[in-house]
């Protein structure tokens, strides 16, 4: 739903309702709106990573760095730019302000296994 309608225009009410149970057993599970939004965000970021990691496994045989960097490079852009993984990023994006957080743990956007990739071919 926070992917949808935003984190403004998404209600606690509205997601109990989605889940089929009272706004109380929501808060009953989280403190909060903020916490629930971002819980749900943490989940789906790591969903997302498990999807994404697998696009870092270019295997080095390649004749050069540069085409080892190539097919790395273009299986991370063609996995990054997945609907869902734009809908993300600019949902955690608008609310950066208010949830700094959700962001800092990935260097630049990008999946950690990603990045470890992007390392050992000697890409800051």
């Amino acid at each position: 739903m926070f992917m949808d309608k935003g984190y403004a225009g998404t209600s606690v009410d509205d997601i109990a309702k989605l889940a089929a149970v009272s706004e109380q057993t929501v808060y009953k599970h989280f403190a909060n709106k903020e916490k629930l939004f971002a819980e749900i965000v943490l989940a789906t970021t790591d969903q997302l990573d498990a999807m994404i990691e697998p696009s870092a496994d270019v295997p080095a045989d390649a004749a050069s760095p540069d085409e080892n960097l190539n097919r790395l490079a273009r299986r991370l852009v063609g996995t990054l730019t997945q609907p869902q993984v734009l809908q993300l990023r600019r949902l955690i994006t608008a609310n950066a302000e208010a949830f700094p957080e959700l962001g800092t743990d990935r260097p630049y956007g990008v999946p950690s296994a990603s990045h470890q990739a992007l390392r050992a071919e000697g890409v800051e």
